[in-house]
């Protein structure tokens, strides 16, 4: 009813919104191509531009990958990396699941002979009624300022032997967030909260031998 509603009513305000809206936005658009030619001096050394939709005029997505900064880097170094005593890489490998199982990723793809797991998280960020209002102004021409639209988290775990009695675990979070344009970033994710998370759920998902 609500998209019907929003049909009818751009059918009938755009007419007559048209005339005035064009000669404004053609220089608008101008001054936005003169802004974008000069802005970006900020530090970017980073980002890598992995495929390119166009500087000026844009006729396709731009898809940038973020490196971790050098403070990042060593963050990631202690986040991303443990160590277990009196376990195996098979134990780690069924617990790493139900770890990632528990932070809604799916599917999850386990492969123990190796000791790895990899895993995906798809989350939508936009509610349903921007993603019509988005629809229907593009639809009719109408410029809008790109946002978040959904993010896509990939995870690998990598378990392997370090001792006779320890395995080192190592883990990995990257998230791609496309926005409205359909433009993509993907970076690594280097807060603590989820890897903290992964690490106590596989914790508290392994089962000592003694135990079974």
């Amino acid at each position: 009813m609500l998209f019907e509603i929003l049909i009818h009513l751009s059918s009938v305000v755009w007419p007559l919104l048209r005339p005035f809206l064009q000669r404004r936005l053609s220089g608008l658009c101008i001054v936005a191509l003169l802004l974008c030619g000069c802005a970006g001096h900020g530090d970017k050394s980073n980002e890598r531009v992995t495929g390119s939709g166009g500087q000026f005029l844009k006729y396709s997505s731009k898809q940038t990958t973020v490196d971790p900064t050098a403070e990042e880097k060593k963050a990631l170094a202690d986040l991303q990396n443990r160590t277990l005593q009196r376990t195996t890489s098979d134990a780690v490998v069924a617990a790493a699941v139900k770890a990632l199982s528990a932070l809604k990723f799916d599917p999850i793809t386990p492969d123990p002979g190796n000791g790895l797991v990899e895993a995906e998280l798809h989350e939508k960020l936009a509610s349903k009624g921007r993603e019509i209002l988005v629809g229907l102004l593009k639809q009719k021409g109408f410029p809008m300022r790109a946002k978040p639209d959904h993010q896509s988290t990939y995870a690998l775990v990598v378990a392997r032997a370090a001792s006779s009695e320890g395995v080192a675990v190592h883990v990995e979070f990257k998230v791609t967030v496309w926005d409205s344009n359909g433009d993509a970033t993907t970076k690594t994710r280097a807060d603590p909260e989820i890897h903290t998370q992964f690490f106590t759920g596989l914790t508290n998902g392994l089962v000592s031998p003694a135990a079974e």
